[in-house]
């Protein structure tokens, strides 16, 4: 495993080389079955943080509602605009869905950014 941490932190290899290598051996790899149960304990650890605490909990859920929200909002981008964004090849489609994400992107800094302006004009009104 040491040899595995300092090749990454090194950045001699990426961690998907070094997942991919590991994962296409098909006799038992010590440093495989090594690294297997390292991620079993930091798992383990988490879920029992996860359970205990509820603030990190409520963290989650914030968080995996906020990415739900996202994407809800490029679907419905990429609904809406479905019959003027059509892909003949791989790059057109990859093309399209990167349009719709900075789409998102924006309508996601505008609200950000009223929410921030009427936040200032709040606090102003409030200070006199």
């Amino acid at each position: 495993i040491k040899r595995v941490m300092a090749s990454l932190v090194l950045k001699k290899s990426t961690q998907s080389v070094l997942i991919r290598k590991l994962c296409s051996q098909t006799d038992k790899n010590q440093t495989k079955e090594a690294i297997w149960a390292y991620d079993s304990i930091i798992r383990s650890n988490y879920l029992l943080r996860y359970l205990d605490d509820e603030k990190l909990r409520q963290s989650v859920r914030t968080a995996l509602n906020r990415n739900e929200a996202y994407h809800s909002l490029k679907r419905t981008i990429a609904e809406i605009n479905s019959e003027g964004i059509s892909g003949s090849d791989d790059d057109d489609l990859v093309i399209n869905d990167e349009c719709t994400r900075l789409l998102s992107l924006f309508v996601i800094f505008y609200n950000a950014y009223l929410l921030s302006e009427a936040a200032k004009i709040k606090e102003k009104c409030g200070s006199k």
